[in-house]
């Protein structure tokens, strides 16, 4: 029989087996959990979605399943989630699966914060600005009234296109090449017969006579120009979208310029210009206010969307946009060729009434887009009313909030 002092010695052992060990259990523990954290996982939101009541059709994941959100393609999650950049419910796709572009984008290249920095890659959102053309036309100078060199008329023409603004009141710099080196005198138009103008010309120091040739220099805004012009009629300013120089890739027949759809995602999409202003482009269609364009960089990511075809085009319909498609500007706006062309050439077939119904709806009420922009257009139906929308994540946010968007639809 074991004696106190040898009992107390093996309790001691023990103890002190104990304080060495527990940093050794403590690791294996450590590795047991992270080898075997996927199972435990599963375990977890198998026990979590029982627990919420959210169905088990929504919760099998398989490795050959992610979803990934519409609105923004570069989220992706292997469970299913909400999209953290809209908040729309993320869709089930195969892995691998080409995903849709949004319509007139013809590429898409994402990039590593390392390699966006290493490209020196730097965007700057689509602003309005006011751009000046300045045509000039020459003339005779004349007296206004006989012994009064004080003010002077100056007859000019301008192209005809020019004839519609309105001119009178409007003030130009006139400058004579046979009186070089001095200040521009103002002239002021004083009458209009079309695209032929009448300026008064103060003269103040008489440097300008009678007979000598002048030369007018008038300033135009873009926003008073065709087609800027009767695209916002109501407005009084006069700023049109812009966007500079260096982010445009022009291929002659067509220019490109990349808009970063999400951190490190740029996509390629087609423009319309208008004739360059100093180092400024106006756009005529495909951006919008507030979208980010790469004005550094451009050119590194169309060399490399060039050298990595495969990748760029690795998403549904990339190789075959190239047509600029219009962009929305309010719940009016028609549905994009594809879907006005042929109804049928969508993923959900549609029958005659539907159809009919689509070209009335246009948009989906969720994104306000064009009902064939992600893969659309989808019945749902919502308080007895069958309408459309372009993507499987609108429908949890179309069925919430029915009222508030079903009242940007047409009435049935």
């Amino acid at each position: 029989m074991l004696s106190k002092d040898a009992i107390r010695r093996i309790r001691f052992a023990w103890k002190a087996i104990q304080v060495r060990l527990r940093f050794v259990a403590l690791l294996v523990c450590v590795f047991v959990v992270l080898g075997q954290w996927e199972r435990l996982r599963t375990y977890w939101d198998a026990g979590w979605a029982q627990i919420s009541g959210h169905q088990a059709r929504d919760q099998s994941v398989s490795t050959d399943v992610e979803f990934f959100c519409p609105m923004d393609p570069g989220v992706i999650s292997d469970w299913p989630s909400i999209c953290p950049v809209c908040n729309m419910v993320l869709v089930k796709r195969k892995k691998g699966e080409m995903a849709a572009l949004p319509e007139g984008v013809v590429a898409r290249m994402q990039f590593s914060p390392y390699r966006v920095q290493l490209a020196g890659i730097q965007t700057i959102p689509v602003s309005l600005k006011r751009l000046v053309y300045s045509p000039v036309s020459s003339g005779e100078l004349s007296a206004v009234e006989a012994d009064n060199s004080l003010k002077l008329k100056l007859l000019v023409s301008l192209p005809t296109r020019y004839g519609s603004l309105h001119w009178t009141d409007r003030k130009a710099k006139v400058v004579s090449r046979e009186m070089p080196g001095i200040e521009p005198l103002v002239g002021v138009v004083r009458s209009q017969t079309g695209s032929m103008l009448q300026l008064e010309v103060e003269n103040p120091n008489r440097l300008l006579q009678p007979g000598m040739w002048a030369t007018a220099q008038f300033d135009i805004s873009f926003g008073e120009l065709e087609p800027f012009r009767s695209r916002s009629p109501k407005s009084s300013s006069d700023s049109i979208l812009t966007i500079p120089e260096s982010s445009v890739v022009d291929f002659g027949t067509r220019k490109l310029v990349y808009i970063e759809s999400e951190p490190g995602t740029f996509d390629g999409r087609e423009v319309v210009l208008g004739p360059r202003c100093d180092e400024e482009f106006p756009v005529l269609n495909g951006l919008v206010a507030g979208q980010k364009v790469a004005v550094s960089g451009a050119f590194l990511i169309d060399a490399e969307a060039r050298l990595n075809p495969n990748l760029a085009a690795s998403y549904f319909g990339a190789a075959q946009r190239s047509v600029v498609a219009p962009v929305p500007t309010s719940p009016a706006a028609p549905l994009s060729a594809k879907a006005n062309d042929a109804f049928t050439t969508a993923p959900i077939r549609l029958s005659k009434t539907d159809a009919a119904l689509v070209r009335k709806q246009r948009i989906c009420p969720v994104t306000g887009l064009p009902l064939d922009s992600m893969g659309g257009p989808m019945p749902v139906v919502v308080q007895g009313r069958r309408v459309f929308i372009c993507c499987e994540g609108c429908e949890s946010r179309l069925k919430k909030e029915p009222e508030k968007f079903l009242a940007k639809l047409p009435r049935p």
